[in-house]
């Protein structure tokens, strides 16, 4: 593990903690000014159902950056970076406010649930499992775009690099749909996505398994198809 990676567990783990230990005012104001009311929320008449356009409308914009991101060259990750914070921030706000009357000992576990999801995500997204792979294949891929090397067939054959920017891109989506996911659901619910807080973390450890593998598992198949 390299020290930026130890410095940002480290800070993840902090930031776990302050979630759980904000005074009840501060979280009545990040849940009161950050949760969007009923912004954005719009009624199907036909189908006597609602959808949260506004989330819908986020998460489209997320997904256009993520198909985008390799343009953006040394750049991208810390717009990423950025784009996912303020995307958790709006998720916490609606956290705390479909917790505020729960016990305490409840709330700081669906905290826990909610922090564990998207830090996880977001640790595979920037490449904290595989070395930061995606450093080290961007700049190659892009030569191999000046030089039109990419309109020739055999280059996919012979080359991992796209494989690489796009499993990159893929994993970076990923992470903003578990986070808009659950902010559409608890906005349009009023509760988490699971019927108990038991079923919520089991939810929680699968999907946080499924980023491990896209951040993780997807580079071992693509170093196993090109023989790496």
């Amino acid at each position: 593990m390299e020290i930026i990676d130890f410095v940002v567990v480290v800070v993840l783990v902090a930031i776990a903690v302050v979630l759980c230990i904000l005074p009840t005012t501060i979280q009545q104001w990040w849940a009161n000014h950050l949760s969007f009311d009923h912004f954005g929320i719009r009624t199907i008449k036909r189908r006597h159902d609602q959808t949260d356009t506004l989330g819908n409308f986020i998460l489209f914009a997320c997904l256009v950056f993520c198909c985008l991101y390799w343009q953006l060259q040394d750049s991208f990750m810390v717009i990423y970076t950025v784009l996912f914070g303020i995307s958790f921030v709006l998720l916490m706000g609606q956290t705390y406010r479909i917790s505020s009357t729960y016990p305490k000992k409840k709330q700081n576990s669906l905290i826990l649930a909610i922090f564990t999801m998207s830090a996880i995500a977001y640790c595979s997204a920037i490449g904290l499992w595989n070395g930061h792979q995606i450093f080290k294949d961007l700049p190659v891929f892009l030569q191999s775009l000046q030089k039109h090397a990419t309109s020739s067939f055999f280059y996919y054959v012979r080359h991992y690099e796209w494989a690489s920017v796009i499993l990159s891109g893929l994993t970076m989506f990923y992470t903003f749909y578990l986070i808009w996911a659950q902010f559409k659901y608890m906005r349009l619910e009023d509760t988490f996505k699971a019927d108990t807080l038991i079923f919520f973390w089991i939810k929680v450890i699968f999907v946080s398994i499924l980023s491990i593998g896209l951040g993780y598992g997807g580079y071992v198949l693509i170093a196993f198809a090109y023989y790496l």
